[in-house]
C-alpha cells in the first residue's frame, strides 16, 4: 500500500497573534524578560538653619522601592537613612538614589541642593546704672538669644576699665561699655550692644569731728563747755548747763545745752558753747594743736535749737569759729575763722554751713586766706555764739521779767 504524506502550516495570522500576547508578558522572543524602567520623586527639605533640627529627607520611587540618600557635601551635611544632619553653613547636597531589582531598572539619581545658614542671635545688655567713684559696682550681666557666653569690653578705659564682668571706675567721666557675642559654628556674630552711663566725683568721705556727748567729755575724747556774760556782770545761778547723753540716748539724738537767765535785762550780753577736737583739753597759747584736717571737704554739718524767748526777738544769729591748730609765730595765736548763721527755727534743726563762707578774723593775720588755713591746718576747736550785740542773746520774758536764753547743740558736727 502507498502512504500518503500531508504536511500542514498554521496561518500567519496566528503566529502574528501569538507574537503580541508574547511581547505583553515581557518575552523576548526566546523565554527571556526585560525589568521596568522606574522614576524618584525627591522632595527638597528647603534653606536650613544650623541651630534648628532639620525634618527628615523623604522622597519616593514609582516602584514603591525604598529611596536611599546621600551626602556629596559632608562637609555641610552628612545623612543616616532619612536623618539630615547639618554640619556647617554652606550649599548642602543631598542624592536620592533607587537601585533597582529583578523587576525594575535602577532609577535615575535625584540631587537636591539647598542653603544651609548659621542662626542670627541677640543681645540684652543690663545697664550698670550712673555710678560714683569709690563705690564697686555690682558685676555686668548681659545674655544671647543663643545662650552663648557675652564678653565685655571698656572703650573708655580712662574712666573704667572691665575684666571679665568686673567693672572697675578710674575717673569721673562717661563710661561706655561694650557687650558682644563672637558667635559660633552654629551662630552669626551677634550685632553688639553698648551702654554709657555717667561715673561721678566721689563724695568725699565725712569727716567726724565730734559724734555726741557724755556726761564729762565728747564720746571722742574731746572737751566742751559753755560760757555766758552781760553788762551785769557776775551773776550767781545765772549760768546752767546740761543735756542728755550717752549711752542713755545715742550719739546722734544726745545733745547739750548752756543756758544764761540773768535776773535784770543787760544792756549786752553773750553766750556760748565749745567745743574741742577728740583728745585735746585746751588749745595751748604757745603751741600747734592736733584736730581734724579738712581735705576735699566742702560743708560743716550741726544741728542747733534755741529757746523760743529767743527765737522770737528776731535777733538770732550765732557766729560759728573755727579755730586752727597752727600756732602763727606773729602774735603768737591761733588763727581763727568764722560764719554767721541765722537759724530758721527756734526747735533743733539741722544746717549746712558752706566751708567757703568762712572768713579770716583777724585776730592774728589776716592776710591768711581762710580756704589756705582749712587746707594747710587742722582744726582744733569750734565755738558756736550768740552775737553778743545791744540786746544780744538776751531777751525779755514779760511774765517773770527774765531774760533767758539757751542755746542747744544736738548730735555731733560733721565736715563732708
Amino acid at each position: 500500500m502507498k502512504r500518503i504524506t500531508t504536511s500542514v502550516r498554521a496561518p500567519a495570522l496566528l503566529t502574528v497573534a501569538l507574537s503580541a500576547i508574547v511581547a505583553a508578558c515581557g518575552g523576548d522572543g526566546d523565554g527571556g524578560s526585560s525589568p521596568q524602567a522606574q522614576t524618584i520623586t525627591f522632595a527638597n527639605p528647603g534653606a536650613q538653619s544650623l541651630p534648628t533640627a532639620p525634618p527628615a529627607l523623604g522622597a519616593t520611587a514609582s516602584s514603591g522601592l525604598a529611596v536611599t540618600f546621600t551626602s556629596t557635601t559632608s562637609s555641610v551635611c552628612t545623612v543616616s537613612g532619612t536623618a539630615l544632619t547639618l554640619v556647617a553653613a554652606g550649599d548642602c547636597s543631598i542624592t536620592a538614589s533607587q537601585a533597582g531589582n529583578s523587576s525594575f531598572a535602577a532609577a535615575t539619581a535625584v540631587t537636591d541642593t539647598f542653603k544651609v545658614s548659621q542662626g542670627s542671635q541677640t543681645i540684652t545688655f543690663t545697664s550698670p546704672g550712673n555710678q560714683t567713684l569709690g563705690t564697686t559696682p555690682a558685676a555686668l550681666a548681659a545674655t544671647s538669644s543663643s545662650g552663648l557666653a557675652v564678653s565685655f569690653a571698656s572703650t573708655t578705659p580712662t574712666v573704667c576699665t572691665v575684666s571679665g564682668t568686673d567693672l572697675t571706675l578710674v575717673a569721673a567721666g562717661q563710661c561706655s561699655i561694650t557687650a558682644s557675642q563672637d558667635g559660633s559654628t552654629a551662630y552669626a556674630a551677634a550685632s553688639a550692644v553698648t551702654d554709657a552711663f555717667t561715673v561721678a566725683a566721689a563724695p568725699p568721705a565725712t569727716l567726724t569731728f565730734l559724734s555726741g556727748y557724755q556726761a564729762t567729755s565728747t564720746i571722742e575724747g574731746g572737751t566742751y563747755g559753755g560760757y555766758a556774760g552781760s553788762s551785769l556782770g557776775t551773776c550767781a545761778g545765772c549760768n546752767v548747763s546740761g543735756g542728755s547723753y550717752a549711752p542713755t540716748v545715742s550719739a546722734a539724738s544726745s545733745s547739750f545745752y548752756y543756758a544764761y537767765n540773768p535776773s535784770a535785762k543787760p544792756d549786752w550780753a553773750y553766750l556760748g558753747i565749745y567745743l574741742l577736737a577728740p583728745g585735746l583739753t585746751t588749745v595751748s597759747a604757745d603751741a600747734d594743736a592736733t584736730g581734724i584736717q579738712v581735705t576735699d571737704q566742702t560743708t560743716m554739718k550741726l544741728s542747733l535749737g534755741e529757746n523760743a524767748e529767743w527765737f522770737g526777738t528776731g535777733n538770732t544769729a550765732v557766729t560759728i569759729t573755727l579755730t586752727m591748730g597752727h600756732l602763727e609765730t606773729t602774735g603768737a595765736c591761733h588763727i581763727e575763722l568764722a560764719y554767721t548763721l541765722t537759724p530758721t527755727a527756734a526747735a533743733t534743726t539741722s544746717y549746712p554751713v558752706p566751708l567757703s563762707g568762712f572768713a579770716n578774723t583777724g585776730k592774728c593775720s589776716a592776710s591768711t586766706a581762710a580756704a589756705a588755713a582749712l587746707a594747710a591746718y587742722p582744726i582744733s576747736q569750734i565755738t558756736i555764739q550768740g552775737a553778743g550785740n545791744a540786746g544780744g542773746s538776751a531777751v525779755q520774758d514779760a511774765s517773770t521779767l527774765l531774760y533767758p536764753a539757751q542755746l542747744t547743740l544736738t548730735g555731733g558736727i560733721t565736715f563732708q
